[in-house]
């Protein structure tokens, strides 16, 4: 048979015959016989005279079956056969050719010319929001508008809620505010893998991702608004003149001994009751500000985990991805342009930024406003979208330890998360310091500090929503990952610029923003690979985990984010930061609060940029071709047929469970192949229990001088700076605690290893099963 060009495999079947395929994911015997009946179906139409027709399948082209197929002209002679295409456009053409310009526009051709091996109905079936695998506008319009609601919220938490607490009503302590950013992202540690798994695993005629996506909007409108209304009894507020109204301060609120400010001269006041004074600081206020904070958290567990994993199923084409990604970019950007930018314009009620001690009301309104529009978007989302059949899903290892060490085993992911997570430690210092650069370091001398943000804030924004074209094309034209890459390096140079913001350089900062913004439009690309990356997960396990995926994408380098959300408080505090000094004159703050500033907007993240960006050097994902091998190698596995692995080169079989015992095999998956490996070379299983124990002796050990540093620097929590250590102690401390829970659970799965006498035939039958993942059968001792 000649086709002109490569071909995947050629099936020949009975033209009476219409055998169904089933999924080998399943690991039961009916499901491995089904296989081999599949097997001998198509083996005996081979040699059948007269009888038979023949199918060609190629991830280019459209399938050459079907013996009235009108593109096709066969010849048979002496048992040979030669068979010509014919192209959409009539011409006859090499392969190469006409696989370049698929390649080309593969964005506009339908996922059934693409990929015949997998009919129209089926895609249809897998892939409901797509049209044989392309989006419409109204889908990418309906899929990417929750994002607006959603991070206009978000950033007018990030860019507005700290400075108003710890500035403005109700005057909180900057130490409160550290405590709580850890807590809130230690809490996140152990509900945001459950809130994956239980997305990626629950079954309902609704879907998986519908159901917590419409519970999710009600749920954020509430927590938005109420997080910038705070009771006005919580603070003891205090009159700006002093003696005009006879205002006590509340016992309940405040220790017998608390300092007390007098608001007219600054002075300090000690202990009881007194006119015109407040507590410093307001504690049941700050305690108002961590409840929401967390509550802010798990809304963004609850809505956008299932949110973001709906993206992948959408379909499964490669450049309708990254078009549907540049659209959800456009909306992100949009969202953070209102939640950045407007409460810094619209003001009416009490002033929420520059007079203190008085209320606000415009915050808490616009905070209202966000929350409904994400409300809207999600219900128009959850109610008129569909989702794949429940029963066409089936997930491995339904247990976080085990999922986390299987995701953590995808080489091409551990490259992506381990860029990401070394980023991730400086990522939230910019935008957590924005509003004090634009106040202390840049100056309200030319305009205020509200206005000058937000003209900031928008130029950044909008250069940036204009730059995401241009990055789609970068990624069109050289490829996604060579657009990333080259992201990485331009927001490494950004950054390092931006140390030579200064007092009052109104010109100078704003193009530095320009840069800064029109580079930060290529940062969609990392969710558009990680479809990719979800699609080898899948080709490796037989399973779709994209809830778990990108939970991880988003949960371990938020995890890391912990010292940029608390130590930059902490350094201001221990800097001598002072929110009443004048800010219309140069360098009224301290030199350590300024330097503190610009260090952590410029070269503290620019140097976790660049070793982020070395790391991805040996990402393997390059090429859209490699892409569409890596689709096609998954319909062999559904063949139960091995398939070439594109990015190791290397043959790779078809998901097998090689007949473990499923509750032993659950057991082993909480283990890394180097630590099975060891047990199975000593042949003793003791080894699966002693190595979790050594990590939890060491977080043990490392407990000890966390709860010091945290009970020692708790009575400065309440100081007027709040400059204590105990945040610091709560950052390890929460850090010690996840290490123990995971390496505890590792634990008991290996006492009941032992218990059971597993035998070391299991453990060298898991090994070959990690093959896949590693790319060398580790039992093999040649």
């Amino acid at each position: 048979i000649t086709t002109g060009g490569r071909f995947s495999s050629i099936h020949t079947q009975k033209q009476a015959s219409v055998t169904k395929i089933p999924s080998p994911s399943m690991p039961s015997k009916d499901g491995k016989a089904a296989l081999s009946d599949v097997s001998t179906a198509v083996e005996e139409g081979t040699g059948a005279s007269g009888s038979t027709s023949i199918c060609r399948v190629s991830f280019f082209g459209d399938a050459l079956s079907d013996n009235s197929t009108a593109g096709e002209e066969g010849t048979r002679a002496s048992g040979s056969m030669s068979i010509r295409r014919r192209s959409s456009l009539g011409a006859h053409r090499s392969a190469s050719s006409r696989n370049l310009k698929v390649l080309k526009s593969s964005s506009s051709r339908s996922l059934s010319q693409l990929h015949s091996v997998e009919s129209a109905a089926a895609i249809s079936e897998l892939y409901p929001m797509a049209q044989d695998g392309i989006l419409s506008r109204r889908t990418k319009f309906m899929f990417t508008l929750p994002a607006v609601g959603w991070y206009a919220v978000k950033y007018q938490k990030t860019s507005f809620m700290k400075q108003f607490y710890t500035d403005d009503y109700p005057r909180v302590s900057l130490g409160y505010i550290a405590f709580f950013s850890v807590l809130a992202v230690l809490i996140d540690a152990f509900t945001d893998p459950a809130m994956a798994l239980w997305t990626d695993t629950y079954k309902s005629k609704h879907g998986r991702r519908r159901p917590f996506i419409f519970a999710s909007g009600f749920f954020t409108l509430v927590v938005a608004t109420l997080a910038f209304a705070p009771p006005a009894g919580l603070s003891s507020p205090a009159l700006t003149v002093s003696g005009s109204v006879d205002q006590s301060v509340d016992p309940g609120l405040c220790s017998a001994n608390a300092t007390l400010i007098d608001l007219t001269t600054k002075g300090l006041v000690q202990a009881g009751t007194a006119k015109g004074y407040s507590c410093n600081p307001a504690v049941s206020a700050s305690l108002w500000y961590g409840v929401f904070h967390i509550l802010y958290k798990l809304c963004d567990t609850l809505g956008m985990i299932p949110y973001e994993a709906f993206g992948p199923e959408m379909t499964p084409n490669y450049k309708q991805r990254n078009i549907l990604y540049t659209w959800q970019e456009l909306m992100l950007i949009l969202g953070i342009l209102l939640g950045s930018v407007l409460p810094g314009l619209v003001k009416f009620g009490p002033d929420c930024s520059s007079t203190a001690e008085d209320g606000c009301m415009s915050y808490w309104v616009l905070a209202m406003v966000f929350g409904l529009m994400h409300l809207g978007a999600m219900l128009w989302l959850a109610i008129c979208s569909k989702e794949r059949p429940t029963e066409s899903v089936d997930i491995a290892n339904p247990t976080i330890v085990p999922t986390l060490v299987s995701c953590f085993l995808n080489r091409p992911f551990r490259i992506l998360i381990v860029s990401d997570i070394i980023e991730a430690m400086s990522s939230e210092l910019p935008f957590i310091v924005l509003p004090y650069i634009t106040k202390w370091v840049i100056g309200t001398k030319t305009l205020s500090s509200g206005l000058l943000f937000s003209a900031l804030a928008g130029l950044n924004l909008i250069t940036r929503m204009c730059s995401v074209p241009v990055w789609l094309w970068i990624a069109n034209r050289y490829d996604k990952f060579v657009a990333y890459f080259a992201f990485n390096i331009a927001l490494f140079v950004s950054h390092t610029l931006l140390v030579f913001i200064s007092f009052d350089k109104i010109a100078l900062i704003a193009v530095l923003i320009f840069f800064w913004g029109a580079v930060y439009g290529g940062r969609f690309l990392l969710k558009a690979i990680m479809c990719d990356v979800i699609d080898y997960d899948e080709f490796l396990t037989g399973s779709r985990r994209e809830g778990q995926y990108l939970m991880f994408l988003e949960f371990v380098p938020k995890f890391m984010q912990i010292p940029s959300q608390a130590l930059p408080f902490v350094a201001l505090a221990y800097a001598g930061y002072d929110p009443s000094l004048p800010s219309a004159v140069e360098n009224s703050q301290s030199a350590g609060v300024i330097w503190t500033l610009k260090l952590c907007i410029s070269l503290i993240p620019a140097g976790f940029i660049g070793i982020g960006a070395y790391v991805l050097k040996d990402f393997p994902m390059r090429s859209e071709e490699d892409h569409h091998k890596l689709l096609e190698g998954l319909q062999e596995h559904k063949l139960g047929k091995p398939a070439f692995d594109p990015y190791y080169k290397t043959e790779v079989a078809p998901p097998q469970f090689y007949d473990i015992e499923e509750n032993i095999d659950q057991l082993l998956s909480h283990f890394f192949p180097n630590e099975i490996l060891e047990a199975f070379q000593k042949k003793d299983l003791q080894v699966l229990q002693r190595k979790p124990m050594i990590w939890i002796a060491g977080s043990l050990v490392g407990c000890i001088p966390s709860v010091w540093l945290l009970v020692v620097g708790w009575k400065d929590m309440s100081s007027k700076l709040g400059a204590s250590m105990s945040p610091v102690g709560m950052m390890f401390l929460g850090c010690f605690i996840v290490i123990i829970w995971f390496n505890t659970v590792r634990m008991l799965a290996g006492r009941k290893l032992v218990e059971r006498k597993v035998p070391m035939e299991d453990l060298s039958k898991k090994l070959k099963q990690m093959a896949r993942f590693t790319g060398v059968d580790l039992t093999d001792t040649k």
